[in-house]
This record gives C-alpha cells, structure tokens and sequence, in this order.
C-alpha cells in the first residue's frame, strides 16, 4: 500500500513536469500566440526552475525531499531552458542573465553544502573501508556498509556506493583475485554467457560512440557531447558488471548467505531465515505478478537457463539494487557453476544452525 502511494506521488510529478514542458514548449512555437509578450522567457524560467522544484517539495513533503534533489532539478532545468527557449530570445531578454546568475549560485552553494558534507565524513569513511576492506574481494558490499553506518539515511549514500564502486571495478580490479577470509565461495557465471554478452554490448557501444559522435557533433555539439558522456558511462557500467561477477561470487558463512549477482543487485540472508532450501521445481519463465517477491539472482544472458535452486524466506527480506534502489522478497531463485557442492556445503549449515537451538 505505501509503495503505490508513494509510486502515484512519483507519476503525479512527473505528469506535473510533462504539462510545464510542453506548454512552455508550445508557447514558442505556436503562431497563433505570437507574438510573445516582452519578458515571457523569464516566466518559463521560473516555471522551470522554481514551480518544478517548489511542486516536487510539496508532493514529497518537504522533509522528505532533500537538498541534493533540488540541486539535480536545477540542473535537468537547465537542459530544458536550452531545448525549449529559442537561443535569440535568450540573448536578446536584458533580465535572462541576472535570473539565471541567481539559479546558478543556489546550484553552487548546494553543490557546495554536499561537498562539505562529504567532505565531513570522508577521512572515517576510507578509515572503515581499509578496516572492512581487508580479507575479501566484495568491494561492493564493503563499501556499502560503510556507507550506511556513516551516512545514516541519507539517499546520498546509494548514489555514493554505485559510483564508487562502478568506477573501482572499471578501472583498478584487474588485478584483484577472488577471495574471502570466511566461508566458502560458489561461481555463478562460468557455465553461462553472461560475460560475453556484456563483452559485445561493450563493443556495440564503443561503435556506436565513434559513429554518433561525428554525425551528431555536425548537428548538435552540445547533444553529441551529452550522448558521449552517457555512452563512456555505460562502457565503464558493463566493464564493472564483468568484474563485480567475477569478484563476488557467492558466499556461504556460517551464520549468512550473500548473493551479490553483479554491481546490479544483491541480497545478505541471515541463515536462521531460510525456511525451506529446496531444488527449483516451478515454470521455467515466471509470469510477471510472482516475479514481485522473488529475487532473481542469476545474471542476465542471452537464453535464461531454468533455475537450479529456490529458496523460501521465513520473512520478506531486503534486496539492494544499484543507487540506493531497494525492496523486499521472500523467495529466491539462482543457479551456481557447482549446483552438488553447493547444495551440500549449504544444506549442512542449515542442519547445524537447527541441531544447536
């Protein structure tokens, strides 16, 4: 019920922002309202950077919705000042650039506020990392829990830990091996194509860079630099899903099990919650309404083989996903590259966790 209501807030801002967009959009461009009264601009810049923002804050409730979003509301505002205002009106209008030199200080002194938070918890946040860190090769999860102990609920934290994490595997993993201190380690990835599915998705994309890149920056520098920053983000995100797969296999304690499948989603399931460990007995594709409580922990390929195992929760338990992104399941579903082995060592310290209470 709250994840509706909180869903219907979400779709009535965004139909809110699509009404702004569009009539702001079509006052240009329509002849019968031409021509435009002097100063018009400056009524689509406050429709864009201050009805957006002061909507968004009343259909979030102000004390839920923080700085740092309306920071990234000022900003997209800008990209949309740019698309729907024609660039004479922008010159011509004596008011434009006073108005947009009070947007673009609000928007440093957030970005300013940000960094001095950041900067505030940064030196006990490597200093955990370094004690978290040692042992293992789940860079992910490390610094996600350090990241939830120092910046308690703040949604900044999600944001943090995909970035950093993305831009860690990416680029200095390669010669991190596999490892970890406790318990014991199960692939999921060598007996499927998951990794050469993201190897071509690379090289499709590194493609289609070079080719976009010199035919839009003919029509649309700004558009043609934008599509390239995406586009190198991407190939960083597929190299990192490469080396968060092959790092962060999963892992058995004696006390939890950690499915970590990719930089994408993952999952730490206290033992004494299993209820039922069991091999994988139901339809090969689940229909859409199941697929709500169930944590798919196999990573995406080209044909998704049916599941080896399944496992029921005693209650619904959190799922991580990239960005801060969370909900909750009561099943799961995986497959390993050891289905006996791992189906043993697992079975097995579920037995003593039940013989000793």
């Amino acid at each position: 019920m709250e994840a509706s209501f909180k869903k219907s807030k979400f779709l009535l801002f965004i139909l809110i922002s699509i009404l702004i967009f569009i009539s702001n959009f079509a006052l240009y461009r329509l002849s019968y309202v031409q021509p435009l009264p002097e100063h018009i601009v400056i009524g689509t810049l406050i429709d864009l950077f201050i009805m957006i923002p002061l909507s968004a804050c009343f259909i979030f409730y102000l004390n839920r919705f923080s700085i740092q979003k309306i920071g990234l509301l000022i900003l997209l505002s800008y990209g949309a000042a740019y698309f729907i205002i024609p660039k004479d009106l922008l010159k011509n209008d004596p008011f434009v650039p006073f108005f947009l030199g009070i947007c673009e200080g609000v928007f440093f002194l957030i970005e300013l506020y940000t960094f001095i938070c950041l900067a505030k918890t940064l030196p006990p946040l490597i200093k955990n990392f370094k004690r978290i860190n040692r042992g293992n090769s789940y860079f992910l999860l490390n610094i996600r829990k350090v990241t939830n102990n120092d910046y308690s609920n703040n949604r900044l934290k999600g944001i943090l830990s995909t970035d950093i994490s993305l831009f860690y595997y990416a680029l200095f993993s390669w010669r991190t091996k596999t490892s970890h201190s406790k318990g014991r380690l199960f692939t999921y990835h060598k007996k499927t194509s998951s990794l050469v599915m993201r190897v071509m998705l690379i090289h499709a994309m590194a493609i289609e860079t070079i080719g976009l890149h010199y035919f839009l920056h003919q029509w649309n520098p700004i558009a043609s630099s934008i599509l390239l920053i995406f586009n190198i983000y991407g190939i960083l995100f597929f190299l990192a899903e490469i080396q968060a797969i092959r790092l962060s296999p999963f892992l058995v304690t004696e006390d939890e099990l950690i499915l970590q499948a990719g930089l994408s989603k993952g999952m730490q399931i206290p033992l004494r919650e299993i209820e039922e460990f069991k091999t994988y007995s139901g339809p090969d594709i689940i229909p859409g309404k199941k697929k709500n409580n169930i944590f798919d922990a196999r990573p995406s390929d080209f044909i998704m083989e049916k599941p080896q195992f399944q496992i029921k929760l005693k209650n619904k338990l959190r799922i991580f996903y990239m960005y801060g992104l969370r909900g909750s399941v009561n099943q799961i579903i995986l497959s390993v590259d050891n289905p006996g082995e791992f189906s043993s060592y697992l079975k097995d310290k579920l037995n003593r966790l039940t013989d000793s209470k």
